[in-house]
């Protein structure tokens, strides 16, 4: 992957981000512009590094038949996460 599809991507995803936070904005919900543009970000950095992680596997057990090294995926356990941090609920003090 060159470094200009990487500068795209996260390019696009601030995009995505500030398009959606300004929409929540303007309704005057919670999580605005910043906090989509952080998430999207960061979703779009832990992508690009299981597609390098991937890359760099395949390319390894290519080379290498018998090392026997498998592609794990942790990136469905980071999107999980965000998504239940974002959608956990403030609750008020006692």
């Amino acid at each position: 992957m060159t470094w200009w599809e990487i500068s795209l991507r996260l390019l696009l995803a601030v995009t995505v981000g500030c398009v959606i936070g300004i929409e929540r904005e303007r309704k005057n919900r919670p999580a605005g512009m910043r906090t989509h543009v952080l998430v999207c970000v960061g979703a779009a950095t832990i992508a690009l590094i299981e597609c390098m992680n991937i890359a760099d596997t395949i390319t390894l057990n290519m080379n290498n038949p018998n090392t026997g090294i498998a592609v794990s995926s942790s990136a469905a356990s980071v999107f999980w996460a965000l998504v239940r941090f974002l959608s956990a609920k403030r609750r008020s003090p006692v």
